[in-house]
């Protein structure tokens, strides 16, 4: 069978799989091509899995086949600066610096929170799965090896004991709050450059450990308190004290370091984000909970996924994981297409209802209060009569009509630019609404990059200018 890459380099290899570095063929692209020897479900399970989860910070499958010898085989995407373990034993002798901990802190932190709405466990959190790229804004991180999360039962060890969880040793459960710990060894581990415990300790002797509560936390004074203080509560022993996702990420820490340049999160990983922050819960208490048992090569299951592409081969039995049959598709991209535009009106509420808490804090001291008037989108302006004309700092004349929409157009894309299309709408109702220093406060919350007085003189002129036209076509 003539696959379409070239082999570059064996990466690693073993009796179980093999990972070998290759370039495409086709767009000369360079991708991982893991070819699991022994076990074929095992793969199976993570693509499955993987596709239920649409995170960029999750490893993504490009496509996977069979090959001759009736191996399954996968290419992934490629990691150019390895895994975090090597990525910080390249640091020996030297701190890491404390922005790039925070930034892929706050990249894993993302990708477990989604883990945990999806109700997965991933269960082998270490350094040694976190791939790292290299990308002009900075390090990006792709979590891997999601296979043991199906498949391992309490009676295996889903990793080294070193990673363990106290709750694993003694309650026989792993829990959401079990990848908190996770976390907080790859902290410790990239801001000492030690483990927690020494790779040679006993299963026996860390269960000692941990009962006992004796565990030796040494972080240099040249980190922050802040992200000090993030490891201590990450590694707290027992569960029932341990914080989950949604307290870390409340953290007063936590969310000024979402504030700070560390890594700029997308407007909508950023909405994401804040929701659960600002949200009451105080967990994911009904997580959308998925079946991931092994394939049945004789019994195909089907789930759907766009980005990844499987390959006919003739007396190939690998099941049809990423296709539909032909009767159902019409049926399910309609339903598919109904669900994406309820979750784009929830979403558009959702932004709504935070932009409208946030304008209604006045911040004293530590406590806020406040009301602001409420927004109401795609409701028709009513027609205001207005006896007196307004007062305008630039004066409005019909012949000048083409100057002055060239000159909305200039502000509003100077804005759309800095802020977005769907901020800049926000505050264009606000200006008129809300006091400036109020405004001020939201727009350097939200944008600390940008110059908020800049954005808000745009904003005001272009109000200003609406009004005044539409002023002047109704006395027409």
């Amino acid at each position: 069978m003539q696959f379409n890459y070239e082999i570059l380099q064996e990466i690693y290899s073993s009796g179980r799989v093999r990972i070998e570095k290759v370039r495409s063929m086709s767009d000369n692209q360079t991708y991982i091509q893991k070819t699991y020897l022994s076990n074929k479900n095992e793969g199976l399970n993570a693509i499955k899995m993987l596709a239920q989860i649409k995170n960029q910070f999750v490893l993504s499958v490009i496509e996977y086949m069979e090959n001759e010898e009736q191996q399954l085989v996968t290419i992934q995407e490629y990691c150019d600066q390895g895994d975090l373990k090597t990525f910080t034993q390249q640091h020996i002798g030297y701190k890491m610096q404390e922005s790039i901990i925070w930034s892929l802190f706050l990249q894993m932190a993302y990708a477990l929170l989604q883990l945990n709405e999806l109700g997965i466990q991933h269960r082998v959190l270490l350094p040694e799965n976190i791939l790292l790229l290299a990308r002009t804004e900075g390090y990006q991180i792709r979590i891997t090896d999601f296979h043991k999360s199906s498949r391992q039962t309490l009676c295996q060890l889903p990793c080294p004991a070193i990673y363990l969880p106290y709750e694993y040793f003694f309650d026989g459960q792993y829990t959401q709050k079990s990848h908190i710990w996770q976390i907080g060894h790859i902290l410790y581990f990239m801001v000492s450059q030690k483990f927690l415990f020494p790779q040679t300790t006993l299963e026996n002797q860390i269960k000692e450990q941990l009962r006992r509560g004796r565990i030796q936390i040494n972080i240099s004074d040249f980190y922050s308190p802040g992200l000090i203080k993030l490891i201590n509560v990450c590694l707290t022993i027992r569960e029932n004290q341990r914080p989950n996702i949604l307290q870390i990420l409340r953290m007063r820490e936590v969310k000024e370091a979402i504030n700070r340049p560390y890594y700029q999160f997308s407007l909508e990983q950023k909405r994401h984000l804040m929701y659960w922050i600002n949200s009451s819960e105080t967990t994911i208490s009904y997580p959308v909970q998925y079946s991931f048992n092994e394939f049945d090569l004789h019994s195909p299951k089907q789930i759907s996924k766009e980005v990844v592409v499987k390959k006919n081969f003739s007396n190939s039995k690998l099941p049809e994981i990423f296709q539909q049959k032909q009767h159902t598709k019409k049926y399910s991209s309609d339903r598919q297409l109904e669900q994406e535009n309820l979750k784009t009106e929830i979403k558009r509420k959702e932004d709504i209802f935070q932009q409208q808490q946030f304008l209604s804090q006045t911040q004293t001291n530590k406590y806020y209060v406040g009301v602001v008037k409420p927004i109401f989108y795609h409701k028709k302006k009513q027609q205001i009569k207005i006896d007196n004309p307004p007062r305008f700092s630039i004066p409005y004349e019909k012949q000048l009509d083409s100057v002055f929409q060239n000159l909305l157009d200039s502000k509003k894309q100077l804005c759309s630019e800095l802020i977005g299309d769907s901020e800049y709408m926000f505050l264009r109702s606000q200006i008129k609404l809300n006091k400036t220093d109020k405004l001020m406060n939201y727009m350097q919350y939200r944008y600390p990059k940008v110059n908020s007085s800049v954005i808000l003189k745009q904003i005001n002129d272009i109000a200003d200018l609406e009004e005044q036209r539409s002023y002047s076509k109704t006395k027409q």
